[in-house]
């Protein structure tokens, strides 16, 4: 008797253990990975409103204002540090949809925009509206615009590196970016 009360003993005590350190396994697996770049742009602050979005960033405050539509046609960038407001208007035909905070780039210094510009094709005697998506790279601090960009470049995401990567094998620098933007 002495023995098998033993050997339930010795079995409760190595199933016990083995529940422990598997229970410790599952706490180590679900602490979640974070990244440099997720720690960085979770310090994004955005508002929301029907007429605007306002993103604060470490150095900079984005406004995005005149919506038509959830799409806005102006934007306001606010240096912190100088209190200075620089704005951004877009041409007639153009507008900026929403953006999120994987649109920034790791250092926030720099914003993929996503842009509709809206015209008329007229053909004959018919007329129908058009609208045509391009992503257009923003320079917050100098406030320049890159040229318009379409299909798979638009397709991207910012590394740690603040580089445009578009597959393993095509990575854009952001002076490469710039390099022939418009102001």
């Amino acid at each position: 008797m002495k023995l098998a009360r033993l050997f339930l003993m010795f079995f409760i005590i190595t199933q016990s253990c083995k529940q422990t350190s598997k229970d410790a396994k599952v706490v180590v697996k679900s602490k979640p990975r974070v990244e440099k770049k997720s720690q960085k742009l979770k310090e994004i602050d955005i508002k929301s409103s029907t007429d605007s979005i306002v993103f604060d960033l470490e150095k900079y405050i984005v406004y995005f204002v005149k919506s038509k539509k959830e799409c806005w046609s102006t934007i306001k960038v606010q240096n912190k540090i100088s209190n200075k407001i620089n704005r951004l208007d877009t041409k007639a035909n153009m507008c900026f949809e929403k953006n999120t905070i994987e649109d920034f780039s790791p250092n926030q210094k720099y914003l993929l925009l996503h842009s509709i510009e809206k015209g008329i094709l007229e053909i004959d005697s018919n007329k129908e509206e058009v609208e045509k998506y391009y992503c257009i790279f923003f320079d917050i601090e100098n406030m320049k615009l890159s040229e318009k960009n379409t299909d798979l470049f638009c397709s991207g995401e910012w590394n740690n590196l603040n580089e445009w990567i578009i597959s393993e094998d095509e990575k854009y620098k952001v002076e490469e970016l710039f390099g022939n933007g418009t102001d």
